[in-house]
């Protein structure tokens, strides 16, 4: 309707403000975080576990060839020393008023108690109000909300799904995070009308955001560059 302000959609750093050109911030580090700040209203974020149980923030399980849980922490950051802490990127989240999408790259099954971990560390800075975890692994967020009912999660997923708000539904997931490609404005709208924060994952440059906000996204995470 015209005179109507359209809705805001939240943009979030896919990994961080990140820069693909040679010699900038890496993906998911406090430099990159740290770059979003008065850009993007958030980042997103990946967190594993290492094998004394510290929660390293990077996408990939494995370090050459071998897997994140199978490494100390003193590994790890001998051999990527960019790699921060959960904690610390929280922290400087919460610092720089960055709202953030916390991906719990792999639950319990491989990562016992990581989910316990996750919310103790979000819960330490105080940012519960701002953070959304998300996992493509669903028996993870099922734990998250029977461990605190109050943090919102959201369900990841690529694809055609038949019934995204009852797999929501089932693991007590308070949002949905499709993927960009497939998304269409019937299926937003079905999410939407069931009560459903939808983010769709990952745009790059401002013509993308547009479209997707046209859809009736709540928020795009979108690549930096």
């Amino acid at each position: 309707m015209s005179g109507v302000p359209a809705r805001r959609v939240l943009r979030y750093a896919h990994r961080g403000a990140w820069s693909r050109q040679p010699g900038g911030p890496r993906e998911n580090t406090l430099a990159a975080f740290a770059a979003a700040a008065g850009a993007w209203d958030g980042v997103e974020m990946d967190v594993h576990r290492t094998a004394d149980g510290r929660l390293p923030v990077l996408h990939d399980g494995l370090l050459g060839e071998r897997p994140i849980g199978t490494l100390s922490w003193d590994e790890l950051h001998a051999a990527a020393p960019w790699v921060p802490e959960l904690h610390e990127a929280l922290r400087l989240c919460r610092d720089a008023g960055l709202r953030v999408n916390l991906e719990i790259k792999a639950g319990s099954d491989f990562y016992p108690g990581i989910e316990a971990q996750v919310l103790t560390a979000i819960q330490r800075h105080g940012w519960a109000e701002a953070t959304v975890v998300s996992s493509f692994d669903q028996v993870a967020l099922l734990r998250v909300r029977e461990l605190d009912s109050r943090i919102a999660t959201a369900v990841l997923y690529a694809g055609r799904v038949l019934d995204p708000v009852g797999v929501a539904r089932r693991c007590g997931a308070t949002g949905l995070h499709p993927e960009w490609q497939l998304l269409r404005a019937e299926d937003v709208a079905v999410m939407r009308n069931a009560g459903m924060w939808v983010a769709t994952w990952t745009a790059r440059g401002p013509a993308a955001t547009s479209r997707l906000g046209a859809l009736g996204v709540d928020a795009v995470i979108g690549d930096p560059a």
